[in-house]
């Protein structure tokens, strides 16, 4: 089973989930989106933007996924259902993308 296979179906660690696909893979986009979206053309950045929407759904789902399982497996339950409580505003914060990326489009 590949990384990201396990990631998708929540095998991984809850701390390795969160942190590195989840948080620190996030944080690589924005930096990215950041440092070339205003660098070079919009469609670059329409193209960086979208990427970081895939791979935080992406992310959103894999992270959720390892928090249940921890929490199902773990006495410790609280830190499964604070990851869970922080994965819902990196939702959030995707559903704020896709918005601001499809007004313009429709109006």
């Amino acid at each position: 089973m590949t990384k990201i296979k396990q990631f998708w179906n929540g095998k991984l660690s809850l701390a390795e989930s969160f942190w590195i696909w989840m948080v620190l893979a996030n944080l690589a986009f924005k930096f990215v989106m950041v440092l070339f979206g205003s660098l070079f053309y919009p469609f670059l950045s329409y193209l960086i933007v979208m990427s970081q929407i895939s791979w935080g759904i992406f992310s959103v789902i894999g992270a959720w996924r390892s928090a249940t399982n921890y929490m199902k497996k773990n006495k410790k339950a609280y830190w499964g259902l604070t990851a869970k409580v922080v994965i819902l505003g990196y939702a959030g914060e995707a559903l704020v993308f896709i918005y601001i990326l499809l007004v313009p489009v429709l109006y």
